[in-house]
């Protein structure tokens, strides 16, 4: 037996040897040699000895089984790094040449690929996302580097400098102004409130008024207790009350509550003396799993948006003020709250997005983005075209309550009511406001009221005229006057002003005649380089959150609702605005 019949176990025929002979090319198997080379198609077979032939794999030069990768010597660039960070902060491109074989490129040589980012005070961006000292091991709050977990840096861990010690910008969130006091929501959560207290409604258990005597604000002015953990989300002062939505979506008031406007199924006071706040001052009972999104505070009652889109009023109800087709008095009694407060009817189908109570009447925004308005009437401030009471009889309601035409198409996305004057933001970034006119507060260039007679409404109604191309973002009504935030920037006001509360430098009512609007009106001064984030107006004070978090009053003082440590009137005189203006110190003397 050959060796060919040994190494298969059985004889071999003339053609299998042919067979293997011809397969022995193709596999690389070596018939005179010792060796196997293993070849394949782009594979690299050994050289066999004696006579057989040469294992190729295929038809690239022997020994390589495929075509060669490179030229030996050929250089390129190359980065191995993610595309998008190339050629950003640290990082770049290198060079990697062919090895002399040609098989492949060696190492990528000379480039730099992302890193740990870290702070250092080179303002490296290590890891190339075009960023600096934004997190690292190192990285913490006071180094001066903003963080990414951090809102500023200041380079300490002070609080009450305008950036506390963990890095978080200290900022007024939000405000309200009611008819002698003014309070304010913190970036913390806390709530401060000065001013008018005869009946607590600072809530800081006591009356003792503060903002009229020096050393009465800053640190020396108590935040308001609402309870362990509680922390505030919005703040509605009214006449004589305030009330706070929480952090939980639950309700707490607080001042005078001679209508039951507290919702505390009672009539006392709360806020005027030690130990009838914090856990002692109880949630408004809303009714059962009923928690708010939004609050309200008007003359003598209040209002709450709930989480189902529904409205309860309760306090006064004279006129139908609460919306329940009815003038009975609710929140005084414990029956009053709870299961037993109706919500308002406002129609077959339609729910509430916002609310807005004024001293008598109020106004919402409906889930079809119009509006309806309920209660006193005197002055058209309900927008129906006469001058007769909604809400004090169930008829009155629902369905039958009519909506408040703004005009053709036009919808409403803010509303505000004041003193017999209702006001809207529209869909347009137009204002429109009707009712009381006496001192200019529609806008109109006259003292006309508008309605209380057909006619008057809808298209009929011009839009204000807040200059040539400006718009309105967000608008505040007072007692008798209105301010509105425009799309560049600034702020402008019009209608009585009352101890300088349109922030002119004099007590001239705008509005009220021809030629006073428009680019005649000018913004509201407010000190170089300060724009208007949030706006709120009361009986005669106006108030502008400026972008950066700092606080501006102006108007009425003589209750310290100014919050400058004296009762002098600002805005009532020439030099009293702009950078002559202090901004209200809630912290520290520098904030």
């Amino acid at each position: 037996m050959n060796k060919l019949s040994a190494r298969f176990g059985r004889p071999l025929t003339l053609s299998l040897v042919a067979a293997l002979a011809s397969a022995s090319w193709m596999f690389g198997v070596g018939c005179g040699g010792s060796d196997t080379g293993s070849g394949g198609s782009g594979g690299s077979g050994n050289t066999t000895t004696g006579s057989g032939v040469t294992g190729t794999g295929g038809s690239s030069t022997t020994g390589t089984g495929g075509a060669s990768a490179c030229t030996p010597g050929e250089a390129k660039a190359c980065y191995s790094g993610p595309a998008a960070t190339e050629n950003v902060g640290i990082c770049k491109g290198g060079m990697q040449t062919c090895q002399a074989d040609g098989k492949a490129f060696g190492a990528c040589m000379g480039e730099t690929i992302p890193g740990t980012e870290d702070c250092d005070a080179a303002m490296t961006d290590e890891d190339c996302d075009g960023k600096v000292n934004e997190e690292g091991s190192s990285c913490k709050c006071g180094d001066t580097y903003l963080s990414n977990a951090e809102q500023c840096d200041d380079g300490n861990t002070a609080a009450n400098d305008g950036c506390d010690g963990m890095c978080k910008i200290e900022a007024v969130t939000q405000m309200s102004v009611g008819n002698g006091t003014v309070c304010a929501v913190l970036y913390d959560g806390r709530l401060k409130c000065w001013g008018e207290n005869n009946f607590g409604q600072l809530g800081i258990e006591t009356t003792q008024i503060h903002g009229d005597n020096p050393n009465e604000m800053e640190m020396n002015l108590p935040a308001v207790n609402l309870g362990p953990g509680r922390t505030v989300l919005s703040v509605a002062v009214g006449t004589i009350h305030v009330c706070a939505l929480l952090d939980d979506h639950s309700v707490k008031c607080w001042g005078q509550n001679q209508n039951g406007q507290l919702g505390q199924g009672d009539g006392f006071l709360r806020g005027d003396f030690p130990g009838q706040m914090g856990a002692n001052l109880l949630p408004v009972k809303l009714g059962t799993g009923r928690t708010a999104t939004a609050i309200s505070a008007g003359g003598l009652h209040s209002c709450a948006l709930l989480d189902d889109a529904s409205v309860k009023c309760w306090g006064e109800n004279g006129s139908g003020i609460l919306g329940d087709g009815d003038v009975v008095q609710r929140g005084k009694l414990p029956t009053d709250m709870g299961d037993a407060l109706p919500a308002i009817k406002f129609g077959v189908g339609l729910t509430a997005k916002a609310i807005s109570t004024g001293f008598s009447s109020s106004c919402a925004i409906l889930s079809n983005d119009k509006v309806k308005c309920w209660g006193v009437n005197t002055f058209g401030e309900l927008g129906l075209g006469d001058t007769g009471v909604r809400g004090a009889t169930a008829a009155q309601m629902g369905d039958n309550l009519p909506f408040v035409d703004l005009g053709t198409n036009r919808t409403a996305k803010q509303i505000g009511v004041g003193i017999s004057l209702a006001c809207a933001l529209l869909d347009d970034a137009s204002v429109k406001c009707w009712g009381n006119g006496f001192y200019g507060q529609l806008g109109q260039g006259d003292n006309t009221n508008r309605g209380d007679a057909m006619g008057e409404m809808g298209d009929a109604l011009p839009a204000i005229n807040l200059g040539t191309g400006r718009t309105a973002l967000s608008i505040a009504v007072g007692g008798s006057h209105v301010c509105a935030r425009l799309d560049d920037g600034t702020m402008k006001c019009w209608g009585r002003s009352l101890f300088g509360g349109l922030g002119y430098g004099d007590v001239a009512s705008r509005g009220d005649a021809m030629g006073e609007m428009g680019d005649t009106l000018p913004a509201v001064d407010l000190g170089t380089s300060i724009a208007p984030g949030f706006i709120a107006a009361g009986s005669t004070v106006s108030c502008a959150v400026a972008t950066t978090g700092h606080l501006k009053c102006w108007g009425g003082n003589d209750k310290g609702q100014l919050g400058q440590g004296d009762v002098n009137p600002r805005g009532d005189a020439m030099g009293e605005m702009g950078d002559a203006l202090p901004f209200v110190k809630l912290l520290s003397p520098t904030w």
